[in-house]
């Protein structure tokens, strides 16, 4: 007969790592880290908005709350829109500032719902630096909440560090808060989440003209970067 544990989540008093660690499969994390190619590619996303503007931009860590993005164009502000990472379904949002920095503008965005991930305790996941050296691993969901989440990473990541986080059809975005050893396993991570999307279950291809798409009649070319012409720099 199978002992069956119960499931802890980290609130409650008997919480412990190595409890929560007991019978995961660390073979799923026996893949050594690397350095992504394009790591350019996991921070663009594309901005369309009712006035007529369609602009591409790339994210950036957010300071409190909301999805901060970089544009070569100004964004309508207080206007609905929809923006759609790299690889993610579009999500309806509203920009609440658009500010000049140099050659590019800043722009903030609130997300019209924020949606509690339904990734599963166990479920395997990959885990994105999108800092400098932009490495990825391989991890392990521990524990999911409305804003944050636990995970067991292959790979040590520092506290603060700006994550991407691939599983069970989503796609998140957060920053590092707390890190605790794991021992030869990794370390445990807990992640407070900026944004979560749905995967694009067709990556690849064109975005779609969604419901939204289809409410603005006025829509122009994309504009500001491209695939070829990425923004370059860091402007905070």
């Amino acid at each position: 007969m199978t002992e069956t544990k119960p499931l802890l989540k980290r609130y409650e008093p008997e919480f412990s790592y190595d409890r929560l660690l007991d019978g995961v499969p660390w073979h799923s994390l026996a893949q050594p880290s690397r350095a992504d190619s394009k790591p350019m590619q996991f921070t663009r996303v594309r901005i369309a908005s009712r006035s007529g503007t369609r602009a591409f931009g790339v994210l950036k860590p957010a300071a409190s709350g909301g999805i901060r993005v970089l544009t070569t164009i100004p964004v309508p502000v207080r206007c609905p829109l929809e923006l759609a990472p790299e690889g993610c379904q579009p999500a309806a949002g509203e920009a609440f500032y658009s500010i000049k920095r140099s050659s590019v503008f800043l722009v903030g965005i609130v997300l019209a719902s924020r949606e509690k991930p339904n990734c599963s305790v166990g479920s395997p996941a990959t885990i994105r630096d999108l800092e400098a050296p932009m490495a990825s691993c391989r991890g392990t969901i521990l524990d999911v909440g409305n804003t944050s989440l636990s995970v067991l990473s292959s790979m040590a990541f520092p506290p603060d560090a700006w994550v991407r986080l691939e599983s069970s059809g989503w796609i998140l975005f957060g920053i590092v808060r707390d890190v605790a050893s794991a021992g030869t396993a990794g370390q445990c991570l807990r992640i407070q989440l900026e944004a979560a999307f749905r995967a694009d279950p067709t990556p690849g291809k064109a975005i779609p003209e969604t419901h939204i798409l289809r409410s603005f009649p006025k829509l122009q070319p994309w504009t500001g970067l491209d695939r070829e012409s990425p923004l370059q720099g860091d402007i905070l």
